[in-house]
């Protein structure tokens, strides 16, 4: 989050509804409710606002709506 924050000056952080980390992680995710996961992001000093809920695709109206200059993405080896 810290070097994801260093490329601008606002950072939104998206997470995802429970069934969309149930279809790519398995049946016994997620671990923690969207509630749980979103107070431990807002818990991060780094970032400024949180979109709750959010597709897995950002849309180019998703983009246009919050006014975002760089998307930035986590890789893992297990998406």
């Amino acid at each position: 989050m810290k070097k994801a924050k260093s490329m601008g000056t606002f950072l939104y952080v998206g997470v995802w509804e429970d069934d969309i980390v149930n279809y790519f992680k398995g049946s016994n995710y997620p671990l923690l409710s969207l509630h749980e996961r979103v107070l431990m992001v807002f818990a991060c000093r780094y970032i400024d606002d949180i979109i709750i809920g959010t597709s897995y695709n950002i849309t180019s109206d998703m983009i246009k709506s919050l006014n975002i200059q760089k998307v930035v993405h986590a890789k893992t080896n297990e998406m």
